[in-house]
């Protein structure tokens, strides 16, 4: 039987971004598009980008060079990506989500 995700029909979730504006010290509002299940939605979030040490970076795996981390949440409601969460796991899975996301790019 299908995950009611459909994981092996959309295997990707994709957020695409389209603007970074700085909103404050270390801040910044992205705008994108979000996809998921198929249905792509706009997403507005703001994320906090800072410099990794290169301590940090070394005690993270990360290899040398230039290390910055971006940090944002933002919340998905299920529903909106055509997402039906079955009768039995209702109690279990909630249609609203808050999504963590921690990243780090390398400066080329």
């Amino acid at each position: 039987s299908k995950f009611w995700l459909d994981g092996d029909q959309f295997p990707e979730i994709v957020f695409t971004g389209t603007s970074m504006d700085n909103v404050g010290s270390k801040r910044y509002m992205l705008r994108g598009a979000f996809t998921m299940h198929g249905q792509t939605k706009q997403l507005y979030t703001v994320a906090t980008v800072g410099v990794v040490q290169p301590v940090a970076a070394a005690a993270l795996g990360l290899p040398d060079g230039n290390w910055i981390s971006v940090r944002s949440t933002f919340h998905i409601k299920l529903s909106d990506y055509g997402i039906t969460v079955p009768r039995i796991a209702r109690d279990r899975v909630a249609d609203e989500w808050t999504v963590h996301v921690r990243l780090y790019a390398l400066e080329q």
